[in-house]
Protein backbone atom coordinates (compact mmCIF):
# COMPACT_ATOMS: atom_id res chain seq x y z
CA UNK A 1 0.00 0.00 0.00
CA UNK A 2 2.84 2.40 0.83
CA UNK A 3 4.46 1.59 -2.49
CA UNK A 4 1.23 2.40 -4.34
CA UNK A 5 0.87 5.71 -2.53
CA UNK A 6 4.46 6.64 -3.36
CA UNK A 7 3.91 5.77 -7.03
CA UNK A 8 0.79 7.93 -7.19
CA UNK A 9 2.62 10.72 -5.40
CA UNK A 10 5.46 10.49 -7.91
CA UNK A 11 3.14 10.75 -10.90
CA UNK A 12 1.27 13.63 -9.32
CA UNK A 13 4.42 15.59 -8.58
CA UNK A 14 5.53 15.49 -12.20
CA UNK A 15 2.64 17.54 -13.49
CA UNK A 16 1.50 19.63 -10.52
CA UNK A 17 2.57 22.91 -9.07
CA UNK A 18 3.83 23.20 -5.50
CA UNK A 19 0.87 25.42 -4.62
CA UNK A 20 -1.64 22.73 -5.58
CA UNK A 21 -3.62 21.80 -2.43
CA UNK A 22 -3.50 18.10 -3.27
CA UNK A 23 0.28 18.09 -3.59
CA UNK A 24 0.53 19.92 -0.27
CA UNK A 25 -1.62 17.25 1.35
CA UNK A 26 0.54 14.51 -0.18
CA UNK A 27 3.71 16.14 1.20
CA UNK A 28 2.19 16.40 4.67
CA UNK A 29 1.00 12.80 4.59
CA UNK A 30 4.41 11.61 3.38
CA UNK A 31 5.99 13.43 6.31
CA UNK A 32 3.55 11.80 8.70
CA UNK A 33 4.21 8.38 7.19
CA UNK A 34 7.95 8.82 7.64
CA UNK A 35 7.51 9.81 11.27
CA UNK A 36 5.15 6.92 11.98
CA UNK A 37 7.61 4.46 10.47
CA UNK A 38 10.37 5.88 12.67
CA UNK A 39 8.14 5.56 15.75
CA UNK A 40 7.28 1.97 14.85
CA UNK A 41 10.92 0.97 14.44
CA UNK A 42 12.04 2.64 17.64
CA UNK A 43 9.08 1.32 19.63
CA UNK A 44 10.08 -2.22 18.70
CA UNK A 45 13.68 -1.53 19.74
CA UNK A 46 12.51 -0.01 23.03
CA UNK A 47 10.27 -3.00 23.72
CA UNK A 48 13.23 -5.33 23.21
CA UNK A 49 15.31 -3.28 25.67
CA UNK A 50 12.52 -3.27 28.25
CA UNK A 51 12.10 -7.04 27.95
CA UNK A 52 15.84 -7.55 28.37
CA UNK A 53 15.89 -5.29 31.43
CA UNK A 54 12.95 -7.14 32.98
CA UNK A 55 14.64 -10.46 32.36
CA UNK A 56 17.87 -9.17 33.92
CA UNK A 57 15.96 -7.83 36.91
CA UNK A 58 14.20 -11.15 37.45
CA UNK A 59 17.51 -13.00 37.22
CA UNK A 60 19.15 -10.68 39.75
CA UNK A 61 16.30 -11.18 42.19
CA UNK A 62 16.52 -14.95 41.99
CA UNK A 63 20.31 -14.90 42.39
CA UNK A 64 20.08 -13.07 45.71
CA UNK A 65 17.32 -15.18 47.18
CA UNK A 66 14.43 -12.83 46.52
CA UNK A 67 11.11 -14.63 46.59
CA UNK A 68 8.97 -11.74 45.45
CA UNK A 69 8.39 -11.25 41.75
CA UNK A 70 7.17 -7.67 41.95
CA UNK A 71 10.05 -5.21 42.30
CA UNK A 72 7.78 -2.45 43.62
CA UNK A 73 6.45 -4.74 46.36
CA UNK A 74 9.99 -5.73 47.30
CA UNK A 75 11.06 -2.09 47.51
CA UNK A 76 8.02 -1.21 49.62
CA UNK A 77 8.71 -4.03 52.07
CA UNK A 78 12.35 -3.01 52.47
CA UNK A 79 11.36 0.64 52.91
CA UNK A 80 8.71 -0.11 55.54
CA UNK A 81 11.06 -2.42 57.41
CA UNK A 82 13.55 0.42 57.88
CA UNK A 83 11.00 2.69 59.57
Amino acid sequence: MVKEINEISGTMSKGTKLEDPLSQIVRVLNGHLTQLQWIDQNAAALQAKVSAAQKTGNNLGSQYGATETDAAESFYRSYVARR
